[in-house]
């Protein structure tokens, strides 16, 4: 129901122009009310259009701190890779400096076999020239076998050798060792 503004007659039609009791112009007031109910719809837009903005804020500023809480997840994983390769650096440097260390041990040990070497070859010569005897240096892949095939002709000469040299098995000789060779 609608009460004329005027006379305060309640109609039941609200798109009244003229009040049907006092004849009175109601577009005016027409116009009023629909100004109010768009001005009500304006505010309630209003209020939506501010609400939207307020979410679109929040989801922005979320976004961005689970990129920065991402970053820095990713930089602390990177970081902790970054640990410990360089752990692992470390441990290689150190390996790489013990296998120089103990290249360094075995070329000196190399140099000293050497040198023993020559005072043994300068002693063979000295040995050589007595009569009847011979020394012989082992080399890398003779045995025995083939040195009694080279001084004697034959392999049986094994035991022979064995026993001039006080040896308690053939296969103990070394690369570098001396054997007393008779002639």
């Amino acid at each position: 129901m609608y009460k004329c503004p005027v006379c305060q007659h309640e109609h039941p039609d609200e798109d009244l122009l003229n009040c049907p009791e006092c004849d009175s112009d109601l577009s005016a007031f027409a116009q009023l009310k629909q100004i109010s109910n768009n001005k009500s719809l304006l505010i309630k837009l209003n209020w939506l259009l501010l609400s939207v903005l307020v979410l679109i804020i929040a989801g922005s500023g979320g976004g961005l701190y689970y990129q920065n809480y991402n970053n820095k997840t990713k930089s602390q994983k990177r970081a902790t890779t970054l640990e410990k390769n360089n752990t692992e650096v470390k441990q290689m440097k150190q390996k790489v400096k013990r296998g120089q260390n103990k290249i360094k041990e075995l070329e000196m040990a190399l140099s000293t076999l050497k040198q023993e070497l020559e005072n043994i070859s300068s002693d063979t010569t000295e040995f050589s020239n007595t009569e009847g005897y011979s020394l012989h240096i082992v080399e890398e892949g003779e045995t025995l076998w083939s040195i009694a095939e080279r001084y004697y002709g034959n392999t049986v000469a094994v035991k022979k050798l064995l026993k001039q040299n006080k040896l308690a098995h053939p296969k103990f000789i070394k690369v570098g060792e001396p054997l007393v060779i008779k002639n």
